[in-house]
């Protein structure tokens, strides 16, 4: 679970939540860790599965990501994010580039 939800304001936002200026949600991990999860399921060859919903906690995962191997790697585990309630339209090409699947609510 590498962010929370925006009812109580714990996804990770690229911009600050309207009723909280400058509050932008939180990650659960640092950025190295969350390559050391993704790290060691491409060891395993384990599909990647991650809670993400806020748009930077995404982009977070699509870096680190594309840090760890190419997209190609990625596309065979198919890795599985879990809500991405907050997904950008932007970022539509990095997951289809790198094969993740999005399980929403």
């Amino acid at each position: 679970i590498l962010d929370g939800s925006p009812i109580e304001r714990g996804a990770l936002l690229r911009d600050p939540y309207a009723d909280r200026p400058g509050w932008y949600g939180r990650a659960n991990f640092p950025f190295d860790t969350l390559r050391a999860f993704l790290r060691e399921a491409r060891r395993r060859g384990q599909q990647p599965v991650l809670h993400a919903v806020g748009d930077s906690t995404i982009a977070l995962v699509i870096a680190a990501m594309r840090a760890e191997a190419p997209d190609s790697a990625w596309r065979r585990l198919r890795p599985r994010l879990e809500h991405a309630d907050l997904l950008g339209r932007d970022q539509l090409p990095a997951l289809r580039a790198l094969g993740i699947v999005v399980v929403q609510n």
